[in-house]
């Protein structure tokens, strides 16, 4: 395991009262090769009908896919693999038809985020036809975290053009989850380093959130350290550092029936459903520019968050420093110019986000009435 040093915390020094929420996931299943025990896990859920999600590069690259078919014999039901990228309400109303057709009683998500909020969207989905949504079991093949949540994007069309609209449902939380590093050996390492930073993102505003949570950070904390680790790791591609990173992005993301997405996940989803960027890049745009801001309204976290990504440094200022050289080293992309949005839509971007989530823009307020304006055009 990698060592994480993390900072003495002063959330417990004292009784407080709180609360702790959970989801229905009922296994989360790890190690190399451990897809193997899929039959069991079917026979333990009494499924006997599995449709496959996944994506057309898998399934063009093959081996993972047959493999799957190959593992689940006579209970493979059916297959698709064309699913656009942000869920739209068109891809899902021909998903929809096509499990009908199959008579599948369990969906199994094969890829990433886009994948498993498929998946999730597509179960809320036939629920509300039958009364009764099918289990779903995740096979991730990023580091998105989309796996362990009850939350999904569906692009729809709002009053102001296409809207990545958030929904949060916890009959769709996948009940079975499958961490096998070897799956995710055919994803791009950019895709691979992207959503791991949006890992970071998960973990980063759980943290940020008012108020301390004596769990959930403390797990979030070690999430950042070993998830810090692994993108530095000059063995990307080793087994180990594959599972480690899988294992990071799950405290990352522990508690999300208690902790919920906030503003640097928010200008992301106007940024993908509005403006076409790659969901999972948009947070090595805005996350270290969000850090930035919040080390004036919450120093103190923030400092810890600095002292965990880089031992040493417990300066709130260094957080941002630190993610930003992160993605940098990585090779992503960091700024709005990069993924070829004009700097004259900036206003644009700040309107629409202000307009979909405007209680957490407002945290930002008291940095001045122009504060989150001038923070999405620092973006560019």
């Amino acid at each position: 395991m990698i060592p994480s040093p993390i900072p003495a915390s002063p959330i417990l020094d004292a009784p407080r009262a709180g609360r702790h929420d959970t989801l229905p996931t009922r296994s989360v299943i790890w190690g190399p090769g451990c897809r193997s025990s899929l039959p069991e896990e079917l026979a333990r859920l009494g499924a006997k009908r599995a449709f496959l999600l996944t994506t057309a590069s898998l399934t063009r690259q093959g081996e993972h896919v047959r493999g799957l078919q190959r593992i689940l014999g006579d209970r493979f039901a059916g297959m698709l693999d064309d699913l656009p990228a942000h869920v739209p309400v068109s891809a899902l109303d021909a998903a929809q038809l096509m499990v009908a057709q199959t008579g599948a009683d369990v969906l199994i998500a094969f890829g990433g985020g886009s994948v498993i909020d498929a998946a999730k969207a597509l179960a809320a989905r036939i629920a509300q036809n039958s009364g009764t949504a099918p289990d779903i079991i995740a096979m991730p093949t990023t580091l998105s975290g989309a796996e362990f949540a009850h939350v999904y994007g569906v692009l729809e069309q709002g009053d102001r053009g296409p809207y990545k609209r958030a929904y949060a449902d916890p009959v769709v939380t996948p009940r079975l989850i499958f961490l096998d590093p070897e799956l995710t050996l055919s994803t791009p390492d950019t895709l691979w380093f992207s959503s791991g930073i949006k890992a970071l993102d998960h973990a980063i505003e759980g943290i940020l959130l008012p108020g301390d949570r004596p769990i959930t950070d403390l797990v979030a904390f070690e999430g950042i350290a070993r998830m810090a680790a692994a993108l530095r790791s000059p063995r990307p591609r080793d087994i180990a550092v594959r599972l480690e990173a899988q294992l990071a992005a799950w405290m990352c993301y522990f508690a999300p029936a208690t902790i919920r997405v906030a503003l640097s996940h928010r200008i992301g989803y106007v940024l993908g459903g509005s403006y076409g960027i790659a969901h999972s890049v948009t947070s090595g745009i805005t996350l270290a520019p969000v850090l930035r801001a919040f080390a004036r309204t919450e120093p103190a976290k923030v400092a810890r968050i600095s002292a965990v990504l880089a031992p040493g440094q417990d300066q709130p200022e260094a957080a941002a420093e630190v993610v930003e050289g992160l993605v940098r080293n990585l090779d992503l992309p960091y700024r709005l110019r990069d993924v070829g949005i004009d700097q004259a839509l900036a206003p644009g971007i700040a309107a629409l986000v202000r307009h979909h989530f405007p209680d957490d823009c407002a945290r930002l307020d008291g940095l001045g009435p122009e504060f989150f304006e001038e923070l999405i055009r620092s973006l560019w």
